[in-house]
């Protein structure tokens, strides 16, 4: 998967147990996966895949007689699904992954690194806020703990 500046990210276990396919080699860029193969591959139902096909995210293309995905596709349903897994919603990653194309005109591009950076951001916003949180929640954990050991002493 690539980040929002268009560099090569770490393939590997994201939160939620999602899992990146592991990257191929520059001789397999071109490899063409099948609905079922993306399904299992990131654990998504293929109604799942269909519908990010329905809204223009990823598109199939016909290898033969069978319709496929691309890499290229693939790397655009591991951001929905580690976006998901991070509390955004499809909407959310729309302009992002529209502006991953090669071909994105100057605009949807540019709308795409914004909502790119909006999304840092507001990720990075709630990462803090998330930390204060699990600190205090710590404390007071700690707290009870000790209350706990003291009543067990006065038994």
């Amino acid at each position: 998967m690539s980040d929002c500046s268009g560099n090569a990210a770490p393939a590997g276990v994201v939160d939620g147990g999602c899992t990146d396919p592991v990257a191929p080699s520059d001789s397999h860029k071109s490899d063409l996966f099948t609905l079922a193969v993306v399904a299992q591959m990131f654990k998504l139902s293929p109604l799942a895949l269909r519908w990010y096909e329905f809204i223009g995210l990823v598109r199939r293309r016909r290898a033969g007689n069978r319709l496929t995905f691309s890499w290229t596709d693939c790397e655009r349903i591991a951001l929905i699904v580690k976006a998901h897994a991070a509390g955004l919603k499809v909407g959310d990653v729309k302009a992002v992954i529209r502006a991953m194309g090669e071909n994105a005109p100057r605009t949807v591009a540019d709308d795409g690194r914004r909502q790119c950076l909006a999304l840092v951001h507001a990720l990075e916003e709630r990462q803090r806020a998330t930390g204060s949180v699990l600190v205090e929640l710590y404390r007071i954990d700690r707290k009870i703990g000790a209350d706990l050991r003291e009543s067990d002493k006065t038994v």
